[in-house]
């Protein structure tokens, strides 16, 4: 007797015109599960305008919300799948999630990779934790917030990285002239990333820097490094690989232990220098397999060190390199066991009934 593949409906942020996380684990479902439905909800945060999408996405509230809401449950009814998976569904009210199980009474998955209590937090998405059958995180601490919101069952990840994406690259000449630099940084700005880099850019080391909102930065000492613009998919790892040293900074909006940079970085063969946090250290070890630092003189006395020793640089590079492949946080390998997982309690949701 053969097993019954549950199928699946997708709901997440999945055509962004880039490549973004939310698609990595869309496809690693759809390899697993080819009948697998997916409704992407960046038109409803998109409609309004600028101004009115802003002001919709800040109180939340309004037509943006109620049409996605509506639009889910009008393609669960047609399609009628066993497993709902929201990617960063923080429009989805318990409402609709109690609906949904009226209609077809799927398992209700509940995923992102972002902090959802400190930062992102909706009214929606907090009266709906207890109704999701599996919440999955990657912020270790928000897990006293989600258990108090009722989560059923709560799974905390590393953060993840893309093997297919993220990894060795041999570049064209014309490639290492674009990216090559001693230390890159890509990530959003924010006023705080300023004085690490102020710091490095004063003693003398080639930065890049790419991401978006860096037009806010009012820094001389590093307009001749950003690249005012943000990369991803395969530029994105291009950026990683021509640099000497790949920069881990934290957002200061929230008390982030780690990010996906954390992985990504080693994943493509560059040397990590990163703040140093318990879940830092707890993925690498220092000296090892990443450096990191505590203050801008620390950052800039690991960078020059890494920077005079090539040969102790490429060692840190290739360990770090095998420490996140040994730690198993390819998107690949962490989403088919969470797909197993869900499928499990899939079945025993089937049993009970």
């Amino acid at each position: 007797m053969t097993r019954e593949v549950p199928k699946w409906l997708f709901v997440g942020q999945i055509d962004t015109g880039y490549i973004n996380t939310a698609q990595m684990r869309l496809a690693v479902i759809r390899r697993a599960c080819p009948l697998a439905e997916a409704l992407c909800d960046i038109k409803y945060h998109r409609l309004g305008g600028r101004w009115g999408g802003a002001l919709f996405r800040k109180l939340t509230f309004g037509p943006p919300i109620s049409l996605l809401n509506r639009d889910v449950i009008r393609l669960a009814t047609r399609v009628r799948p066993n497993v709902i998976w929201f990617d960063k569904g923080n429009w989805i009210t318990g409402a609709t999630l109690k609906q949904l199980k009226n209609i077809c009474n799927p398992t209700l998955v509940h995923y992102t990779p972002d902090p959802a209590f400190f930062s992102h937090c909706t009214r929606h998405f907090l009266n709906a934790v207890s109704d999701y059958d599996l919440v999955v995180s990657t912020k270790e601490y928000e897990r006293d917030a989600y258990e108090q919101a009722g989560a059923l069952r709560l799974k905390i990840l590393p953060p993840t990285f893309d093997s297919q994406i993220h990894k060795r690259i041999m570049l064209t000449p014309a490639e290492r002239q674009r990216f090559e630099c001693n230390v890159v940084f890509i990530g959003t700005y924010n006023r705080e990333r300023d004085r690490p880099l102020i710091a490095l850019a004063r003693a003398g080391i080639k930065l890049a820097i790419w991401g978006n909102g860096w037009e806010a930065c009012e820094a001389n000492e590093l307009r001749e490094y950003i690249r005012y613009e943000p990369l991803s998919g395969d530029d994105y790892a291009k950026a990683i690989n021509a640099a000497d040293v790949g920069l881990g900074l934290l957002c200061k909006l929230h008390p982030d232990q780690s990010t996906t940079r954390s992985v990504e970085i080693p994943a493509c063969g560059t040397m990590l220098v990163a703040e140093r946090t318990v879940e830092h250290l707890r993925l690498f070890r220092e000296g090892h397999a990443a450096e990191f630092f505590s203050s801008e003189d620390e950052l800039v006395k690991k960078v020059r060190d890494a920077l005079s020793r090539p040969s102790y640089r490429q060692h840190i590079a290739d360990n770090g390199r095998r420490r996140v492949l040994e730690l198993k946080c390819d998107v690949g390998e962490q989403m088919d066991s969470l797909i197993a997982e869900v499928h499990s309690v899939f079945a025993s949701k089937r049993k009970a009934a």
